[in-house]
């Protein structure tokens, strides 16, 4: 099973605004910062897995970086840290300890996932493909499997 994950392609799909009835699809996760929670429809999958760095103007961020190579590469160092930080919970701030539960969730259901949308960019990937990484979906997608290959 761990070889089908790593080499199954995912979609990773644009977005133009969250409300988009696209999104309450089976296998859709959204992988924004905003949340479908405030909306007419929920979608479980809406876990709020959303970069908190940006090298643009955005009101959503946490952490304003210079470009789209250093919120990449901020990104997969914070992710990192949350994951080894899940035995010792307690030296993550309250939101970055929810993000991690999310992260977790997200590693269970791997399986059932087949699209992953952001604001982003349109792409394919899978674990090996790691030359182009455009966004941080594919960040997310290649930690969630690392996470999941030993426990398989």
């Amino acid at each position: 099973m761990n070889m089908l994950l790593e080499h199954r392609l995912v979609n990773i799909s644009t977005v133009n605004k969250v409300g988009n009835t696209n999104l309450n699809r089976p296998g859709v996760v959204y992988c924004g910062r905003s949340s479908s929670q405030n909306k007419d429809w929920f979608n479980p999958m809406d876990l709020g897995l959303g970069n908190p760095f940006s090298h643009k103007n955005s009101k959503n961020c946490v952490w304003k970086v210079n470009s789209l190579d250093e919120c990449l590469i901020s990104y997969r160092n914070w992710l990192w840290k949350l994951i080894q930080n899940e035995s010792s919970i307690h030296n993550l701030t309250d939101w970055e300890a929810m993000y991690l539960y999310r992260f977790l969730y997200f590693c269970q259901n791997l399986d059932r996932i087949n699209t992953l949308v952001c604001f982003c960019t349109n792409t394919y990937h899978n674990a090996l493909n790691k030359d182009r990484i455009a966004c941080h979906t594919q960040i997310l997608w290649n930690a969630a499997i690392l996470y999941k290959m030993p426990r398989l």
